[in-house]
């Protein structure tokens, strides 16, 4: 079965049953629990739904509303909190794409004087509305130009890298979708990794917000050591995780949210 079937399949599957196991995704597919995993990674990226332990659960509307009422999503906003408390006034940030950088957007609409430099629209888009929301000395917001990403609502590309390299940020927020102590943090589209990459080589301090889905996990592109990791913002269950111990040892700081 092509990818872009299985995609399709999964899609129809986890809008029809909101929340379904990875093991009856294998067997509806008939392929290997490797290829499953590989697709539910990309299609997350995508913001097509939400990897949790054992499966996934769906995005639509309906789940939306769940996460406002503290279901799903509760641990992505004490997370973005934790990362946010991090950020002060005055400071220049990048930020990259991501559903945990929408949470982020969030947590920092209120700080002062921040400069906000993303290649994501829907993070720009957030920020916007909380501006008109708020204080008129709120965050100020730069899009990154550049090719639009097959998979997220973001610019990638030579062209965004570039522009990220004219800039000097206090910290970069991160959402990885792997990260472990022997590949640091990873993604699972070259683009992507590259606007990371850039973003963290010109920030004084990486910070990434990886939930405890993504911990002990290896994507297919790895774009910053853990050892160059100044701070890693997780939830409790991450401390379960198969190779948490290494991570903590590799990185500068785990913070539970």
């Amino acid at each position: 079965m092509w990818q872009e079937d299985r995609h399709r399949r999964i899609r129809s599957i986890v809008a029809t049953l909101h929340s379904v196991t990875t093991d009856r995704i294998v067997d509806e597919l008939g392929v290997s629990r490797e290829t499953v995993r590989r697709d539910l990674i990309e299609l997350e990226a995508q913001g097509a739904l939400r990897r949790t332990h054992g499966g996934v659960v769906s995005l639509a509307p309906a789940s939306a509303s769940a996460r406002g009422r503290g279901g799903a999503g509760r641990h992505e906003r004490l997370i973005a909190r934790a990362a946010a408390a991090r950020v002060q006034a005055g400071q220049t940030v990048f930020i990259d794409a991501g559903e945990m950088a929408l949470y982020l957007a969030d947590a920092l609409a209120a700080i002062e004087d921040l400069f906000v430099v993303t290649n994501a629209f829907t993070v720009a888009l957030r920020l916007r509305a909380a501006a008109r929301e708020g204080s008129a000395r709120g965050p100020r917001v730069l899009v990154l130009g550049g090719d639009l990403s097959p998979h997220a609502e973001a610019t990638q590309g030579d062209h965004t890298v570039a522009q990220i390299h004219r800039f000097r940020a206090d910290a970069a927020l991160l959402c990885p979708v792997g990260l472990d102590a022997r590949h640091g943090a990873s993604h699972d589209d070259l683009g992507a990794a590259e606007v990371a990459r850039a973003m963290a080589g010109n920030a004084r301090q990486v910070l990434l917000m990886a939930d405890d889905t993504r911990l002990g996990a290896a994507a297919r592109v790895s774009y910053w050591p853990a050892e160059r990791i100044a701070a890693v913002f997780t939830n409790r269950r991450a401390q379960g995780q198969e190779g948490y111990d290494a991570l903590a040892a590799a990185v500068g700081e785990i913070v539970i949210a």
